[in-house]
């Protein structure tokens, strides 16, 4: 098996002796997808190219692209290793396949309810030292998932909502096969919902003191707020944790309640308070241009991110994604192009305004004396150039670029992650 990362490696041009071609795909990268499907097809037609990663609309929208034979719905772990397997693709629960009448679907596939049956993820064929972070603090850097779905509501989020975990002792003996055979000094935990249950997360916590593992770890991806307690997050910071992120989304509470995140902005201050008496940096996400909303929204939001005074912070536009509430509503994306969150959706009514707020936002979070402090503090300076870099470069230095310039097509050329698995004989 071949793997290739277009975000540290250069996509495959030979697709000689590959049984199929599998595509990641989001909604940043449909135009490279659509390209490098192409690329397969020119060299051997008989290849079978197989995306994934989309909800069945658009991945319905992609099968009547000729170069594109099948689709994966949902998690793909046994589907895509069935679809190699099996002689009858439609046998496959979990597809959608492109026919001689058309797109067809499988059957349902249920979901994986023993995440422990699954192997470890291949890190090993990936260039792992190749990987960096911009908030980081060691390398070799590495991730791991040890759940999946989520069972919480908001509305702007496309996920399954059946939270499934793997066991404490399968979580500890990846992370002490990371560390041990691949080397990895920093771990990123992807989960949706990692602290759904505190006491699975504490097991977690007592096997990495039991096997004496070194490594640190962040929860960048994001945590409830109102999933924590102090003595969990003294626990996790007492096991390496350095970094949490949370996901207020906004400062309105009216945005806050519309779009059922569960918890109140009290909880969120509660969180980072504790955070910052522990020694835990903090990173907080945020949206905006929600269809419903205002100046007033805006500036509630700006009012929030300034008075949390998180370590770090990050803004993105409102993007419905196809199957969410949010676009069931108000619409949203339907084309084959690509698109960003960084650009919005063209159904905001407040476009100029939200561009205002993210600037303003921007500048008075991370231009201050004391934020510039924070962030030496917690980055190397390493990855501080690295940064200031890919800011000159991209022209976005902390918001002083236009968001207008950064058009759906510029942001997949500078955010292109499309992944490529290839499997050989």
């Amino acid at each position: 098996m071949t793997v290739a990362d277009c975000h540290v490696q250069r996509a495959p041009t030979d697709f000689a002796g590959y049984d199929a071609v599998f595509l990641g795909v989001n909604i940043s990268n449909i135009e490279n997808t659509l390209k490098t499907a192409l690329a397969v097809k020119t060299q051997d037609p008989e290849i079978p190219v197989v995306v994934g990663g989309l909800a069945e609309g658009m991945a319905t929208r992609l099968l009547k692209h000729p170069e594109v034979d099948a689709a994966i719905l949902g998690e793909g772990e046994r589907t895509a290793y069935e679809y190699l397997t099996a002689e009858r693709k439609e046998h496959v629960p979990g597809l959608l396949l492109r026919g001689p009448r058309g797109v067809m679907k499988t059957t349902d596939r249920r979901l994986l309810m023993r995440l422990d049956t699954l192997p470890f993820p291949a890190l090993d064929l990936v260039p792992l030292r190749r990987y960096h972070m911009p908030i980081s603090r060691r390398r070799p850097i590495s991730s791991i998932v040890t759940s999946l779905g989520c069972p919480s509501n908001c509305t702007f989020c496309s996920h399954i909502p059946f939270w499934r975990p793997r066991s404490a002792r399968h979580v500890v003996s990846e992370l002490a096969w990371q560390e041990h055979e691949l080397g990895v000094q920093e771990i990123a935990v992807n989960d949706d919902d990692f602290t759904l249950d505190p006491n699975r997360v504490m097991a977690i916590c007592n096997g990495i003191k039991e096997y004496g593992l070194d490594f640190i770890w962040q929860l960048k991806n994001g945590v409830r707020a109102d999933q924590l307690s102090l003595e969990l997050l003294e626990r996790m910071h007492d096991c390496g944790l350095w970094l949490l992120g949370i996901a207020p989304e906004t400062g309105s509470a009216e945005t806050l309640l519309r779009i059922q995140k569960g918890f109140g902005l009290d909880d969120v201050k509660k969180v980072v308070g504790w955070c910052k008496d522990i020694g835990i940096a903090t990173y907080a996400f945020y949206t905006f241009g929600y269809p419903w909303e205002n100046a007033t929204h805006m500036q509630e939001t700006v009012a929030f991110i300034r008075d949390l005074d998180t370590d770090f912070m990050h803004i993105t536009r409102v993007f419905p994604i196809e199957g969410t509430p949010l676009y069931q509503e108000f619409g949203g994306f339907q084309g084959l192009q690509d698109a960003s969150f960084h650009s919005g959706w063209s159904g905001e009514s407040s476009s100029h305004l939200t561009e205002r707020c993210i600037k303003a936002s921007y500048r008075a979070h991370y231009l201050s004396p004391k934020r510039l402090l924070s962030i030496g503090r917690n980055i190397p300076p390493a990855n501080l150039l690295r940064l200031v870099s890919h800011a000159l470069r991209t022209g976005d230095l902390l918001g002083y670029a236009s968001l207008k310039d950064f058009t759906p097509r510029s942001m997949a050329r500078q955010e292109d992650n499309a992944i490529s698995t290839g499997f050989r004989d």
